[in-house]
């Protein structure tokens, strides 16, 4: 737990892929807890309408995706939490996973732990747990001065991300609106 928090706060550009088992357990509450401690930007696998963090937070990306703006720069470091590991279904076009980022696991389906990426660091357990513990941990003994400054800077990011996103999305609703399908 300890080398995961410490991955987190030193990690430029983390990305938490969350799904399955925050919904299922309704452990929302701590990964939003872990999200604005660190300024994390979360994605979410999976269809969108089992949403596993709040889609109205200034730190929810929508869904994980090569193409989009924040995943294209790159992510040093992406955090499954509860999550199934990407693709396995046939194979990929395209990369599903950006190249060179470290993976994180935590959740209690150690079947699809690794399926098809390597895994540099797994916690296996219930997911409101080891989300406790993690927060628990970057309280205690983790630099509080690099969190918050970190915290900051990634959360200004995230938000500003965002933003740019729900722009985006709400042209593009604009411009359809009163146009007939063919």
């Amino acid at each position: 737990v300890v080398r995961a928090g410490r991955g987190l706060v030193e990690a430029r550009r983390p990305t938490p892929v969350v799904v399955g088992e925050i919904g299922e357990s309704a452990r929302q509450e701590e990964l939003i807890t872990l999200a604005e401690q660190l300024g994390l930007p979360v994605t979410a696998a999976g269809r969108l309408s089992f949403c596993n963090f709040p889609v109205g937070h200034p730190h929810d990306l929508g869904m994980f995706s090569m193409s989009s703006d924040y995943v294209s720069k790159g992510p040093d470091l992406i955090v499954f939490v509860g999550a199934r590991d990407m693709g396995g279904k046939g194979l990929p076009d395209t990369a599903e996973l950006p190249p060179g980022a470290r993976i994180i696991r935590i959740g209690i389906d150690t079947a699809s732990k690794g399926r098809n990426y390597p895994s540099d660091l797994a916690l296996v357990g219930e997911v409101k747990e080891a989300l406790k513990d993690l927060t628990s941990v970057l309280d205690r003994s983790i630099n509080k001065d690099r969190v918050k400054s970190g915290s900051q800077t990634r959360s200004a990011y995230s938000r500003s991300a965002t933003t740019a996103m729900r722009t985006r999305i709400a042209n593009g609703v604009k411009a359809k609106r009163g146009k007939r399908p063919r």
